[in-house]
């Protein structure tokens, strides 16, 4: 039976590791993008 609790248990590190990773702002590929699409209230960059 202990085998299942370590594999809980890896599964869940994995979770929380996963979950950080994805909120990193330097690596979160889900949420990222492109420059142009940060502000969207910013006038276009042509018009004066």
């Amino acid at each position: 039976m202990r085998w299942l609790f370590i594999a809980v248990l890896l599964i869940l590190i994995g979770c929380v590791l996963s979950i950080g990773w994805m909120n990193d702002p330097g690596n979160g590929r889900i949420e990222a993008t492109p420059p142009q699409q940060q502000n969207p209230l910013a006038p276009p960059p042509g018009t004066p």
